[in-house]
């Protein structure tokens, strides 16, 4: 589980979204098992920049008030304290699929290339390959199945027969 944690000798980039009430109690409520923290984020130039103009890329500007979504150690701590048998609660990796939203996120934004490739760098839970889900067998007696057309299955919309 990644997360943010104040510590003065460390470093992590990321993307500053600037949002509305509105759309932070969305993302809150999207994010409930996570904490509200009070941030202090340097934003610099992006990475990316396509024309060139404005600032060298990493020129750094004074830091921004913000929050970002984490989880306090308190609680982690007690997760693992509550749940010694299930460590997937606490230590479980991120998605392969999740690694790779946030690194085209990062990219997107111009983040330093290289925290995108320290974030790709990261353990993963490889995504599932289609042959691994479940599948609903075919009956033998396949010829057998009944064929409804839309206007036949609208008729028993709610109904069980």
């Amino acid at each position: 589980m990644a997360n943010l944690v104040q510590d003065e000798t460390s470093m992590c980039h990321g993307v500053l979204h600037h949002v509305t009430m509105d759309m932070f109690k969305v993302l809150s409520a999207i994010e409930a098992s996570y904490e509200v923290m009070d941030a202090h984020p340097t934003p610099y130039a992006p990475y990316n920049r396509l024309n060139g103009s404005g600032p060298a890329a990493g020129t750094c500007f004074s830091p921004v008030a913000a929050v970002a979504f984490t989880v306090h150690p308190e609680h982690l701590a007690k997760l693992q304290q509550e749940n010694p048998g299930n460590r997937a609660l606490y230590e479980s990796l991120p998605s392969e699929r999740y690694i790779r939203i946030i690194t085209e996120g990062l990219r997107h934004f111009g983040v330093d290339p290289a925290w995108v490739e320290w974030v790709e760098a990261q353990p993963f839970a490889p995504t599932k390959l289609a042959a691994d889900y479940f599948k609903v067998p075919t009956p033998a007696d396949s010829a057998s199945l009944r064929l409804y057309t839309l206007e036949q299955l609208a008729k028993y919309k709610g109904e069980r027969n």
